[in-house]
């Protein structure tokens, strides 16, 4: 992730990139500029939608929670 931003914008400085409370959190300075913002926020999303849709415990690939529990595979229902 951290890689795929800097190569979006080369002067962007992520600050940081970890997981509070189950969910993903990334916080970047540098992005002012609308036309190179929008790429840069469109890999945080798909960053955290993809960490949505792995276990918590095994990373396996599932469906995305209804309720607010964190998302887990059928083997760790």
């Amino acid at each position: 992730l951290i890689t795929d931003l800097v190569r979006i914008d080369p002067d962007l400085v992520v600050e940081s990139v970890d997981v509070r409370a189950g969910e993903l959190r990334i916080a970047v300075l540098g992005v002012e500029d609308d036309q190179r913002s929008w790429p840069v926020y469109s890999r945080i999303a798909a960053a955290i939608d993809e960490t949505a849709m792995t276990c918590v415990v095994c990373g396996a690939e599932t469906d995305a929670p209804d309720d607010p529990v964190p998302p887990l595979c059928g083997e760790h229902r």
